[in-house]
């Protein structure tokens, strides 16, 4: 999901990588309320850019660069 947000933010701009992340964070917290396991660690890894492994070489902050 950080990949994503990524690729919006390069082609679309900020703004709309903004709005793909708040999107994001509203369809995976659905996900995990319907009981998908692996949605709980995306919404962490969205919210808490410190928990982000650093394999993914995402910075700290929220939306990713």
């Amino acid at each position: 999901m950080l990949n994503r947000v990524r690729l919006i933010r390069r082609r679309r701009g900020t703004g709309a990588a903004w709005l793909y992340y708040g999107a994001t964070l509203l369809v995976e917290l659905r996900r995990g309320l319907l009981g998908h396991r692996a949605s709980w660690p995306t919404l962490r890894a969205l919210l808490r850019p410190s928990l982000r492994p650093p394999v993914l070489g995402a910075s700290d902050a929220v939306l990713p660069r």
